[in-house]
């Protein structure tokens, strides 16, 4: 049910170019909200990413999902999957009364609720923290994907749609995208996501 998920990356279309400093930092502390520029090229620096391909899974740990959500791997037939090329992690699992939903979903599917939970996490990489900062003010200027809502007091900004069930979170250079469908309130979704969020940064 999931496959269309799986299939696309929940990346925003988003120019990720990398700008250069407009002024020199005098100061003898570096500006970590400044680009580095290379010397010789005159080019700002991309700052590293641990969280590519596969390390994005690690953001939540199999440990704490199973935790949060009270999964069971076999029970729940819990999967955890990645994306090619892509800095993505899928998990899916079914929900305790799943055989119930699937025999609803059958008999009336204009009524039916999702007998499976969904979980997507995406690491968008803008290379520099002052090129993340004018992607995130964009994102949230534009309400791109619906992101409407604040979230107070995560990262360094955080942002909530109700139109897709999404969190989008910044720290540094780089932005987490999280999607969650889990319960059947939409709003419902938030405080898990948040949490997720919190987990997250306490390994960036």
């Amino acid at each position: 049910m999931y496959k269309r998920f799986f299939s696309l990356a929940l990346s925003v279309s988003l120019l990720a170019a990398c700008q250069s400093d407009p002024a020199a930092n005098t100061s003898s502390t570096p500006d970590p909200s400044q680009p580095v520029i290379d010397s010789a090229t005159g080019q700002a620096i991309r700052l590293p990413n641990k969280w590519k391909g596969e390390a994005a899974c690690d953001l939540l740990t199999d440990q704490e999902f199973y935790g949060l959500f009270k999964v069971e791997e076999k029970r729940d037939v819990a999967n955890r999957r990645t994306l090619p090329n892509a800095n993505y992690c899928l998990r899916t699992w079914k929900k305790p009364d799943w055989r119930e939903r699937e025999v609803l979903e059958t008999k009336n599917p204009k009524i039916a609720t999702n007998p499976e939970s969904m979980l997507a996490i995406e690491v968008l990489d803008f290379g520099t923290p002052i090129v993340a900062q004018t992607q995130f003010e964009s994102i949230q200027t534009n309400a791109v994907k619906g992101y409407r809502t604040p979230v107070p007091n995560l990262g360094e900004g955080a942002l909530w749609s109700t139109e897709n069930s999404m969190l989008l979170f910044k720290k540094g250079h780089l932005c987490i995208q999280i999607k969650l469908d889990h319960a059947d309130s939409v709003d419902e979704n938030l405080p898990l996501a948040v949490e997720i969020a919190k987990l997250a940064l306490q390994k960036m």
